[in-house]
């Protein structure tokens, strides 16, 4: 199921402390049946996501919570966080004679980057796109069906925006994209948000070995809120990492 949202385009924004399961929402858009923990109605999130498939902006977001996917009874997605008190009995089928385990090389300290996005009316404006536009039948983003229209987008956040030689359609704008008429020439403008960045360290207790880094860097819903947990999150895993294989 969680392979279906790679068919489909998210479009994004900005967020400023909305919960995390109208986001989440917002992002399956009842493509794929799924039902969700009450945890996630309690989570704020703060930060940018991109123009991206359904999936890749799912994975932010789950990543920034601590969240995971799992199945519910029915088979259908459940998103959820991982228990590590809740004893799992694993049935025979799955229990082998044998195998190895291999240890990993463990990680020594994680650095998570921390992102932030300023809404400034005093950054200059910038072109945002300039040129033709050809017209096509759609449905947007927001679910309206228009004839003869153009959807743009962009790789980065911009507020303010004005057009020059276009026109926007039944006012979808966003801080990603917008949906124009067709035109030869249009013009639009806008303020980029201002992008922030601090890197947070955490390193693994009485650790005596080789230093080993692991780096996060682009996840954009990692911000002030978040990045300590976040980081915590990183360490418990690639610091406790080795493979069990069997045959």
């Amino acid at each position: 199921a969680v392979g279906l949202l790679n068919d489909t385009t998210h479009y994004g924004g900005i967020y400023q402390g909305e919960k995390a399961d109208v986001i989440i929402s917002d992002i399956i858009g009842g493509k794929i049946p799924y039902t969700i923990k009450e945890i996630f109605s309690k989570i704020k999130l703060y930060g940018w996501l991109p123009v991206a498939t359904r999936r890749e902006n799912l994975k932010q977001v789950l990543f920034a919570c601590g969240g995971t996917i799992k199945k519910n009874d029915s088979g259908d997605v459940y998103i959820t966080t991982l228990d590590t008190t809740t004893p799992i009995d694993i049935p025979d089928s799955r229990v082998f004679n044998g195998g190895k385990m291999s240890y990993d090389t463990l990680v020594s300290r994680v650095e998570v980057t921390e992102h932030g996005y300023i809404k400034s009316d005093d950054t200059e404006a910038t072109k945002v796109f300039e040129g033709e536009l050809s017209g096509q039948n759609f449905t947007t983003p927001k679910g309206y069906n228009v004839r003869n229209a153009a959807l743009v987008t962009w790789d980065k956040p911009y507020h303010s925006l004005t057009f020059e030689g276009c026109s926007v359609l039944n006012d979808e704008c966003g801080v990603n994209y917008a949906i124009v008429n067709a035109t030869p020439n249009a013009v639009i403008t806008g303020k980029p948000y201002i992008h922030t960045e601090a890197i947070i360290y955490k390193n693994k207790a009485n650790y005596t070995g080789e230093e080993k880094v692991a780096t996060v860097e682009d996840a954009t819903l990692v911000s002030l809120a978040n990045s300590g947990s976040t980081a915590e999150r990183v360490l418990a895993y690639y610091g406790n990492s080795n493979t069990l294989s069997t045959s």
